[in-house]
């Protein structure tokens, strides 16, 4: 529970903006901003006495209203106007398709002359990159499979570990007693890096348009493609059984996090450890 300065709880539903309602909300009707809970810069305002730990509670059940969307919310897909401001952009973007062919990820059939029992149509999403502060960065294009068409989608494991909190602090603290240096990597089509499928497996993909073959061909997929629900967990077992490959074991409190034993030899030798912190997303 929030405290005041003063050790008073802090009611959440009577939290009142000391700031006029910026234009987001020139939509919204009387009654409807009434009910919208404020955001963090109105909580700042209002009370001076919390610390960040009692402002950061507050924020996280601020929005959950109905139409906080209208707050602070970020728009992960391009909207219209973008599309149209930046479609060069966008269509240089779809290059990203030619991932699929690099990764070996599908193997084209002919739908007229093949038995489809499992089909899964696809779309583009794009998105625009910004910085922290709004700035253009660039566009980003990815072909993704509605996986929700997938007819064998409920009988795949798709459970896929990812670190915690508590283990990535333990591998910075452990860092930061050490003084090791701090190494930040993004594998790029990391999903479509994932363990191979069996013969068991049997799904065939819309082709994007980009491709230029007719609607009557398909993919065959050999791999887990963008937006199947078992993509994360296949993906896990690749760099699950990389890692440990190179000796490195999971800690028990997070499997996630994994650490690099070295012996330690009778003479005084500088023993370097390595500690690995593994976020799937």
């Amino acid at each position: 529970m929030p405290r005041l300065i003063d050790g008073s709880p802090v009611a959440l539903n009577n939290v009142e903006s000391s700031i006029s309602i910026g234009m987001s909300y020139s939509v919204v009707t009387e009654r409807q901003r009434s009910r919208c809970r404020k955001t963090r810069s109105d909580i700042i305002e209002e009370y001076h006495g919390i610390n960040e730990e009692d402002k950061a509670f507050m924020t996280l059940y601020s929005m959950t209203d109905k139409f906080s969307y209208l707050v602070g919310k970020k728009r992960k897909e391009a909207t219209q106007q973008e599309k149209r401001q930046l479609a060069k952009q966008f269509f240089d973007a779809k290059a990203e398709c030619q991932s699929w062919i690099d990764n070996e990820v599908f193997d084209l059939v002919g739908m007229r002359k093949t038995k489809v029992r499992n089909f899964v149509a696809g779309r583009w999403v794009l998105t625009v990159k910004k910085d922290k502060d709004g700035n253009f960065q660039k566009c980003k294009a990815r072909w993704v499979l509605k996986g929700f068409q997938d007819k064998r989608k409920n009988t795949q494991q798709t459970d896929s570990p990812a670190a915690s909190r508590a283990g990535f602090r333990c591998a910075t603290q452990l860092a930061a007693n050490y003084s090791w240096d701090l190494y930040h990597m993004d594998l790029k089509t990391a999903f479509l890096q994932g363990e191979a499928y069996d013969d068991t497996r049997d799904i065939i993909c819309q082709i994007p348009p980009e491709y230029g073959y007719p609607p009557y061909i398909g993919a065959r997929l050999k791999k887990p493609g963008y937006g199947l629900n078992d993509a994360p967990r296949r993906w896990w077992q690749i760099i699950d059984k990389a890692l440990l490959d190179c000796g490195l074991v999971p800690t028990r409190a997070d499997r996630c996090t994994y650490v690099l034993y070295m012996t330690i030899h009778p003479k005084p030798k500088p023993i370097n450890h390595l500690a690995v912190s593994i976020l799937i997303s």
